[in-house]
């Protein structure tokens, strides 16, 4: 599948299997959160 971020590949062996998809990563985001609030 080819998407904005790059080319996306998806396997599936069928009903009842996992769905693994592989293609680039990138942060889009990086933050804390502070504890206890």
């Amino acid at each position: 599948v080819l998407l904005r971020g790059g080319e996306l590949q998806i396997e599936w062996a069928g009903e009842g299997q996992p769905v693994y998809l592989t293609g680039p990563a990138v942060t889009v985001f990086s933050g804390e959160y502070p504890a206890g609030k």
